[in-house]
């Protein structure tokens, strides 16, 4: 038995974002009764799969910073051929960062222990809390006993 031919087409919630920030990639096939998934990548590495409704699958997913050269595979079934969609550039900036840095107690007494608190917005790290905080313990110290 002969398969049937396929075509595959890929769209992107957005061309250009941040590091972190999820994207939604969505893969159109025809014709739309083609079943099975459709595998998405940047370059040659893997993002994800998506299974097929009425011709489309999506993912949602953070991509690493840089220009992403994005495409769907649909991988075929029993009636159909497999088919790749052309390639979408998308542009992935580093994500804007701030840090903030608290004292507690403030104001301190010499000699006293100060928990140092440094947060940093957003997260390093796609999919987690959207600030992350360290806190570390010091010994306060009088101003003529710092270092320059």
């Amino acid at each position: 038995m002969n398969k049937l031919s396929t075509s595959t087409s890929l769209s992107t919630s957005t061309n250009h974002t941040n590091y972190g920030i999820i994207v939604t990639l969505t893969a159109t096939v025809s014709p739309s009764a083609a079943s099975s998934t459709v595998s998405f990548y940047t370059g040659s590495t893997k993002l994800g799969t998506g299974t097929l409704s009425q011709g489309m699958a999506s993912i949602s997913v953070p991509l690493p910073t840089g220009t992403q050269s994005l495409t769907a595979s649909y991988d075929g079934d029993n009636t159909y051929n497999s088919s790749t969609s052309s390639a979408v550039t998308m542009m992935v900036d580093k994500a804007n960062t701030s840090i903030s840095v608290s004292a507690s107690p403030n104001p301190s007494t010499v000699g006293s222990l100060v928990a140092l608190t440094a947060t940093v917005s957003p997260s390093p790290r796609p999919g987690s809390a959207p600030a992350e905080s360290t806190t570390a313990c010091a010994r306060s110290v009088s101003p003529s006993r710092r270092s320059s």
